[in-house]
């Protein structure tokens, strides 16, 4: 018996995921897997770093010439959407920060302090 080929080591990964995951490796597995080593973990590093730049390159590497022009709406508005989330964690921060404020000078005013 040979040896199973790269697509058929592939086929039987996307196989054992979840099926809301197939669709995402059938399409983009097989870019990934065309990586290099070195373009692979540079991609996880800019990942990482720069999320939007990170799809924008995979997609960009899709074989559909369509697909990027078609994808640039959506990754600017995911862009926004990374800056509205940005936005509303530093709120979020800065209400826990008062809170905690609060609950610390009451515990001080309890204990005597």
């Amino acid at each position: 018996m040979s040896e199973p080929t790269i697509n058929e080591k592939v086929q039987q990964l996307i196989g054992k995921l979840p099926p809301e995951f197939k669709h995402i490796a059938e399409k983009y597995g097989p870019i990934v897997v065309q990586w290099g080593k070195d373009e692979l973990w540079a991609w996880i590093e800019l990942l990482s770093h720069n999320p939007t730049a990170a799809y924008e390159q995979l997609v960009n590497s899709l074989p559909e010439s369509s697909l990027p022009a078609e994808w640039a709406s959506h990754i600017e508005a995911m862009a926004d959407l990374n800056i509205s989330s940005s936005a509303k964690v530093a709120v979020m921060k800065e209400a826990g920060s008062a809170i905690a404020g609060v609950v610390l000078r009451m515990a001080l005013a309890v204990v005597g302090f």
